[in-house]
């Protein structure tokens, strides 16, 4: 089975991180669980999305200090690299990519590869069956793509995805990557 993983919100806790920074910057103290949407950064901090990109740019530059989603990840992620084809795919600024893979390899994530994209291209597009994604625009982005396949988007529960009500029959929300070998 080729299972595709989105890096920001699944495995990387890019949103923490980036709270951090704007947190010190405007002597404010959010938290993840405040993030109620997607852009949250835009409209909370009146930013550009010049500036938001800038923002995680930055984190990505200092990886080191982005925690991962969830503890046990790493290993959860070589245990479905042993029977299925394991793909990390992400929407990420090519600036970031270096970063992005440093990040995995210190964190010893596991793939059989690697595919970072521009926000043009739709991660669903790739040959794979399930796709994990905590993007609120991955499911609108992907309504009829995921209508006319068999493949299945498990949505990771993040605040910031937690409106959306009308999923398509292809689209389950998981609340941990535990919940994943269910659908394998």
């Amino acid at each position: 089975m080729n299972i595709g993983i989105d890096v920001d919100g699944v495995i990387a806790d890019l949103v923490g991180s980036a709270l951090n920074l704007v947190n010190s910057a405007r002597n404010t103290s959010y938290t993840n669980e405040d993030v109620k949407e997607w852009n949250f950064f835009k409209n909370s901090f009146k930013i550009s999305s010049k500036e938001q990109t800038e923002i995680f740019n930055s984190c990505w530059k200092n990886w080191k200090s982005i925690n991962l989603v969830e503890s046990y990840v790493s290993k959860f992620i070589k245990d479905l690299c042993y029977v299925n084809n394991v793909l990390i795919i992400s929407h990420r600024h090519k600036y970031t990519y270096e970063y992005i893979i440093k990040f995995l390899n210190y964190n010893c994530i596991e793939y059989n590869g690697l595919i970072l994209l521009d926000n043009k291209i739709q991660k669903l597009s790739f040959p794979i069956d399930i796709l994990i994604d905590d993007s609120p625009k991955e499911v609108e982005n992907s309504k009829l793509l995921l209508r006319s396949s068999n493949k299945l988007l498990l949505l990771r529960n993040q605040p910031w995805n937690s409106d959306i009500k009308d999923l398509p029959d292809n689209v389950i929300r998981i609340n941990s990557l535990l919940e994943v070998n269910k659908f394998i």
